[in-house]
């Protein structure tokens, strides 16, 4: 007698199709979340699909057919969040009736495997060859990921940019402003009047460049460039020719030629959390996290993480997590769900970036800020408020955001020893069809500001600076703006939007 037949550990196969969806959800998102934030997900998979099989064998007594009604509910629970997202906005995009259509398939299938099928095994055992082969597929992107990472170079120049420290050599601030749009497609598109902010900003010796451009129009393309004051195909031509993962970019970015440049010459790099893996400077001089306060407070809530609401979004659980806010927070006062985190992360940021002068330099310091960026949490007087829709949740951060950049760019003024550089700027804009088009603003004390035009783009903007301030010999690059799309990040189109100066 075969092993399957007398139900032995060769039926517990559903256990792979409990694990195989979140692993394969791991695998296209592979950089974008810390591993750990897995944990609790496999868990709960394992444990559904091995109550479910529990109670599948107590129902037939027959541990194929057992197997077989195992995987066809762990199917049903897996898919129904990705069916719900593709017809969202459709008469059927609702809980109540996607939930009855559901409930109706699952009691067909079930009366389905019960009854009307004689010989379940030779269906088991080829579910039990697809669950592994689906185990390994996913396994195996995940490992080549990995491997892919392993090899990307350092980002540091092959011949690393000279300069020279003097006693007067400032502080240099690089802060992004994460999808922040220019202040014309904020008029055009969304009708908001952005001219205030912007003409405080100048009344502080800034120059914002009316017709700024991004280089690129996705995060790690456009930062990596900035970072390495070069294009794509120069630094990381190997990664584009492999169609790569651009969460690869993330070391071009952590490790950049600028990094690099300025601290060979004595510079300490300060950067803060920023909520994205890829792009967290945990390495840098002093690195700025919520981790050690968060540790030390009694009060600190329960997190859940930004996969672990996508894997419950793509289950039957979505119905839970959208219509019962208000007995999760009623049974679950404790979890802070990641908009809340989000949420309280930038104003950690924001305070820290009002104290980071006050650290003695010289010293170059990288802050990301995922504002005005989705989750949009932000209520225009600040208080939280989570919403999906841009307006009016895009505006009213900007709203609120606006004059906590005046502060802190006040303070950092005011509290420095030498006057500092500062870059205020977008890595792209909100929407695809204008995304290139960016905000950004240049605080340059002394006679480079002068050099600065209405067309420069974010890739010139460290050659301007290491050249002005610390004796570098970096001619300005052609100013050069690429649209992508995320599914295909390296397929560049040359774009340009005119505006009026």
């Amino acid at each position: 007698m075969s092993l399957a037949r007398r139900g032995t550990w060769f039926n517990l196969y559903p256990l792979l199709w409990g694990a195989y969806p979140l692993l394969a959800l791991a695998a296209v998102n592979l950089g974008q979340f810390d591993a750990l934030a897995l944990v609790r997900p496999l868990l709960l998979s394992l444990l559904l699909a091995g109550l479910l099989l529990i109670v599948a064998r107590r129902c037939t007594r027959d541990p194929h057919r057992a197997a077989l009604l195992a995987i066809f509910w762990l199917s049903l629970f897996y898919t129904y969040g990705h069916v719900y997202t593709a017809l969202e906005g459709s008469p059927l995009g609702h809980h109540r009736w996607l939930g009855l259509i559901w409930l109706v398939l699952g009691a067909l299938g079930t009366g389905l495997i019960l009854r009307r099928l004689r010989n379940p095994q030779p269906a088991s055992q080829f579910a039990a060859v697809l669950g592994v082969i689906l185990l390994f597929l996913a396994l195996g992107q995940m490992a080549l990921f990995g491997l892919r990472q392993a090899q990307t170079r350092r980002a540091t120049a092959d011949q690393p940019v000279m300069l020279k420290i003097t006693p007067t050599s400032p502080d240099i601030y690089y802060i992004i402003l994460d999808s922040y749009s220019r202040a014309d497609m904020l008029q055009t598109y969304y009708g908001y009047d952005n001219s205030a902010f912007i003409a405080q900003l100048e009344a502080l010796g800034f120059y914002v460049p009316p017709c700024a451009q991004s280089n690129y129009a996705l995060t790690a393309l456009s930062l990596s460039s900035t970072l390495n004051m070069d294009y794509l195909e120069t630094y990381a031509a190997d990664l584009a020719d492999q169609n790569a993962n651009w969460s690869h970019l993330g070391e071009y970015i952590q490790h950049s030629a600028v990094r690099a440049a300025l601290e060979a010459q004595g510079y300490t790099t300060v950067s803060l959390e920023s909520g994205v893996p890829w792009n967290e400077w945990t390495d840098a001089g002093l690195y700025l996290s919520q981790t050690g306060s968060a540790l030390a407070n009694p009060n600190a809530r329960e997190q859940i993480s930004a996969f672990e609401q996508l894997y419950l979004r793509t289950t039957a659980l979505r119905i839970a997590t959208e219509t019962g806010q208000s007995l999760l927070a009623r049974y679950l006062p404790n979890l802070e769900t990641p908009a809340e985190q989000h949420y309280r992360r930038i104003r950690f940021e924001l305070d820290q970036l009002n104290q980071i002068a006050a650290i003695p330099g010289p010293k170059f310091v990288f802050v990301h800020l995922m504002a005005p960026h989705e989750p949009y949490v932000f209520a225009a007087d600040g208080a939280f408020r989570y919403t999906e829709a841009a307006d009016p949740g895009y505006l009213d951060e900007i709203t609120w955001l606006n004059p906590q950049i005046l502060a802190a760019v006040q303070a950092i003024q005011a509290q420095s020893a030498q006057p500092p550089v500062i870059l205020l700027q977008a890595d792209h804009g909100l929407d695809m069809e204008h995304r290139l088009a960016i905000f950004s603003a240049y605080y340059l004390p002394g006679e480079a500001a002068a050099q600065l035009y209405p067309a420069i783009t974010p890739v010139n903007s460290f050659r301007l600076v290491l050249s002005a301030y610390l004796g570098a010999d970096l001619p300005l690059l052609p100013d050069l703006s690429y649209y992508s799309h995320h599914e295909t990040p390296y397929e560049l189109e040359l774009r340009t939007y005119p505006c009026n100066e």
